[in-house]
């Protein structure tokens, strides 16, 4: 083709030579790399690992306080106890079976699982 019929020199792919590389603007400018030492990622590691101990036996602590403040409230005489997994909670002294009944039916509305037996 005749070069004054194409207008090749609007176009850089027809120019000769090599062309300068255009870097991006605005945030692709420049990529950014953190360098951090592999022992500075271990302690940061170690410290979420703590944090995450420690806010967990917080949750515990508030959980055994909340547990023991409502059996105080329900009348409790006894700490909480746990045995075989399971929690006991005495909540009062009754004289007859059919007064624990009673009391079991409306701790059975908030605590599902609990029964009424005889402490030995």
């Amino acid at each position: 083709m005749d070069s004054d019929n194409t207008q090749q020199e609007l176009f850089d792919d027809f120019q000769d030579g090599k062309r300068p590389f255009k870097r991006p603007r605005g945030l692709l400018a420049r990529p950014t790399y953190v360098s951090v030492p592999i022992e500075r990622l271990i302690f940061i590691g170690i410290g979420v690992v703590m944090a995450l101990v420690m806010a967990h036996a917080v949750g515990v602590e508030r959980g055994k306080t909340m547990a023991r403040d409502e059996s105080k409230r329900l009348g409790a005489e006894r700490p909480i106890q746990m045995k075989a997994r399971q929690y006991t909670v005495c909540v009062g002294r009754f004289t007859s079976l059919e007064e624990a009944a009673k009391v079991e039916k409306g701790l059975k509305t908030k605590y599902k699982d609990c029964v009424v037996r005889k402490l030995q």
